[in-house]
Formats: C-alpha cells, structure tokens, sequence
C-alpha cells in the first residue's frame, strides 16, 4: 500500500512538471517537508542483544515534520539551519527484564548548504547537532544531514517538492541512520 502511494506520488509530480515556470529565488528561504522512512543501528543496550528482545535494526516510522530557514547567498545557493527528526518504536527489556516497546526519536540540527542545479532538481547537504532521545544515550552527538530534491510545482515563489532526505546521528556509543521519502514546501 504505501509502496503504491510514493509510486503513484512520483509519477503525479512528473505530470505535472510540464506546466511549470521559473522560480524567483532570493533573499529569505523556509522548507518544511513531511514524509515517511526508517531508522537502521542499534539503540538497545546489550542486555537486550544476549535475551533476544531486539527484533531488528532497521525500524520504519514517520520522518516527522522536518524544516529549515535561512537566506540565499546567491541565485543558486542558500544557507539554511535544518531541523530533521524521525520518530520509530523499537522493542527492548525494561528494568523488570520483560519486553516492551519504546518510541526512538532521533534527528539533526545543521547548518546546510543548498545547492540549486537548474530550476527544478537541489541538493543540500550540512553538519551540526545530532539528538538521539533514549534513556541510554540522551546526549548529543554529531549529525549529518543530506538531502536531493525534485520541484514538480514551482509557482513564482513557492516550491512544491519531493525528495529523500537522510539524516545521521553519530556518538561514540551509537549510530543512527535515518533516510526517508518527503513531500515539502519551500518559500524562496
């Protein structure tokens, strides 16, 4: 089913590519995007690993709403601070030694660069903050945020896109790996 639904999304977006005019990009840029992904590496503890309760390290979930804002430096470039966050459940052992379910937000706070290599495709790619909210491993650590865009939409100076995004956690216990499918709006 939702294999069905990016397909049938994707193939809208290049149906309606045709009608499409420039876009006038300056001055103060917001994305927001919204979408769907997974999360793969290992946030239980090793407790967890030696009973069995972890099922997998690959976890689907919400990509969440992610944004950015900033400014354009130029015609085809913009500075941007991006928010990404995902959010999945994974399966652990409580403190009791039963198995149980948890949620695993994760996500990245980067200053970006985004790239536009025409009027339609952009590219962003940035470093920063990582956050990974679990009881274990609740301090922050490195995030790495890249991203690839299509506008299938582009009215005067609004965007509508879709693109996968990827966002990286990364401390000295664990590493988070978070690529999704999102649908978004930029304002240039």
């Amino acid at each position: 089913m939702r294999a069905r639904f990016l397909t049938l999304t994707f193939l809208c977006a290049f149906a309606i590519a045709p009608g499409a005019h420039a876009q006038d990009r300056g001055g103060f840029t917001l994305l927001a995007t919204v979408g769907y992904g997974f999360q793969s590496g290992d946030v239980t503890n090793d407790w967890d690993a030696q009973n069995g309760i972890s099922e997998s390290n690959h976890r689907m979930g919400l990509a969440g709403l992610n944004l950015g804002a900033g400014a354009f430096i130029s015609h085809n470039n913009a500075l941007m601070l991006r928010l990404s966050r995902t959010k999945t459940d994974a399966n652990y052992a409580d403190a009791f030694g039963h198995g149980a379910t948890r949620e695993v937000p994760a996500g990245t706070l980067t200053l970006d660069l985004q790239h536009w290599l025409g009027d339609r495709w952009n590219f962003e790619i940035g470093a920063g903050l990582g956050f990974l909210d679990v009881a274990e491993n609740d301090a922050p650590g490195l995030g790495f945020f890249g991203a690839l865009g299509y506008s299938f939409l582009l009215r005067g100076s609004h965007s509508f896109q879709i693109g996968v995004e990827n966002a990286l956690y990364h401390d000295e216990v664990s590493d988070i790996n978070s690529p999704g499918i999102c649908l978004g709006l930029q304002f240039m």
